[in-house]
């Protein structure tokens, strides 16, 4: 049976927490408009919304508690209930989720518009992988319902993967079949072939997820890789513009923030101690303390500029994920290391580095050491993932940390509270206040299902 999601209480939310009251019409209107919206002009949005999520609180607060960036708030946003609620309930639900789910829906009235179905279930999917990958159980099967269920049941976290991989099945199969393009998609032009390997892709990085839970899934990895994105032109790209509202959000974060964020100590001697070439494009030695996250006048530093392109899911992140599975399911060193060194080599490529500048790097730090044992590579491929995610991919870079524990986190500068008794890693993030505000009963229970919801409770998928 399909897994059908439904409309959240996003809109619901967005009406009680917003004093705007152009949103308050629009969402008096009659539903039967949007009927005239053609879907070139919705999907453009569902995309971007999507993109610039990429760059939002939970996935810039993934690379404080994974100790790739710092900054003296990063404890402050994350040791609150209040820091997410905005992202929660406007950008998230009532945002990105909401849009998707219009997409969908007006596609489907349409008639042999699956193409527009497809991508639709595919940016949800990714929503909610990134999602729950923070906050644990979360409203999933009766979220955006509106108006008929006020307080949506969070769904387990394992339902909730069930969910997102049916989403990716079906996808898969509207995007299958032959179908009506009307433009609107600004990734590939309507091209359903490589929206499919993305889903794939985005398969791959879950089935590496519940991994952890169930070893079984790596061979479903290596079942459908050859499906999956294999090269650079197949990965979904999105690019964003230089205008201040277009921009890629750690260049907003840097000119908002001034002197605030810099480049965590951890990933800082990672880098250091291998002689890394993204140094260059990742540290600004034109400041006495290289390490401050700030452009300089020559636009050097690549995750500062304003219009960087950033995958959906990278041609990097794939090989790393055959990479790590390739080990666990005893494959030789050399294949492992072949496919190292692919990942290792996007990551460069991605930053603009010629082979000049990270050939020396790879021969030593692409090869899995002879005498090493199989925990020792793990550690290897997976510390190279920690440095390739950086600046893009916050959110895995801390997936993975969680799932293996490497790199080993610095000890953290903070105290024991309410929210993290026992004061180590963040493993989580908090609700947010709003939930407990309008939907009490259901936060609490999903705390009760998970052991705890604090910042040092477990996810049940890590």
């Amino acid at each position: 049976m399909k897994y059908q999601l439904t409309f959240t209480f996003g809109l619901l939310l967005i009406c009680l927490f917003t004093s705007c009251d152009k949103e308050l019409e629009e969402i008096n209107r009659n539903p039967a408009v949007l009927n005239d919206v053609e879907l070139r002009h919705l999907l453009p949005n569902a995309i971007a919304g999507v993109y610039y999520s990429k760059g939002q609180i939970t996935a810039i607060s993934a690379g404080f508690v994974s100790q790739q960036i710092d900054a003296e708030l990063c404890v402050a946003i994350v040791n609150s209930r209040d820091r997410m609620d905005t992202y929660w309930k406007d950008s998230f639900y009532g945002g990105v989720l909401k849009d998707n789910k219009v997409l969908i829906e007006q596609a489907s009235k349409k008639g042999n518009k699956r193409f527009y179905e497809g991508v639709g279930k595919i940016l949800i999917a990714y929503a909610f992988g990134a999602e729950t990958a923070a906050f644990g159980d979360m409203p999933f099967s009766e979220a955006l319902k509106g108006g008929q269920i006020l307080r949506p049941a969070y769904d387990s976290q394992e339902l909730i993967y069930e969910g997102i991989l049916e989403l990716l099945d079906e996808a898969i199969e509207d995007l299958s079949v032959e179908s009506e393009y009307s433009g609107g998609d600004l990734i590939f032009e309507g091209d359903a072939e490589k929206w499919i390997k993305n889903a794939y892709a985005l398969k791959m990085r879950f089935y590496l997820h519940l991994s952890k839970n169930n070893p079984a899934y790596l061979q479903q990895i290596m079942d459908i890789k050859d499906q999956a994105v294999r090269n650079r032109s197949d990965q979904a790209v999105f690019s964003f513009g230089a205008n201040e509202n277009e921009t890629w959000a750690l260049h907003r974060w840097s000119k908002e923030r001034p002197w605030l964020l810099e480049i965590h100590p951890l990933l800082e001697s990672l880098m250091e101690n291998s002689n890394d070439p993204r140094r260059t494009v990742h540290f600004n030695y034109a400041y006495s303390d290289p390490l401050f996250f700030q452009p300089n006048v020559e636009n050097t530093i690549h995750w500062l500029k304003p219009d960087v392109s950033i995958p959906l899911i990278s041609l990097s992140e794939v090989y790393f994920i055959e990479a790590e599975t390739m080990l666990r399911l005893g494959s030789t060193k050399a294949a492992v290391s072949e496919m190292l060194s692919r990942a290792i080599t996007e990551s460069m490529e991605m930053l603009e580095l010629a082979p000049a500048d990270y050939q020396v790097y790879l021969d030593e730090y692409a090869v899995l050491s002879t005498s090493a044992d199989a925990e020792a590579d793990l550690k290897q491929i997976i510390t190279e993932a920690y440095k390739a995610y950086f600046g893009f991919n916050f959110r895995e870079a801390w997936n993975n940390q969680r799932r293996t524990g490497y790199p080993a986190l610095l000890p953290m500068d903070m105290a024991p509270n309410i929210w993290n008794p026992s004061s180590g890693p963040v493993l989580r993030f908090l609700y947010p206040q709003s939930e407990f505000d309008t939907n009490r009963e259901q936060v609490e229970r999903a705390e009760l299902n998970q052991n705890g919801a604090l910042l040092d409770d477990p996810l049940w998928v890590f």
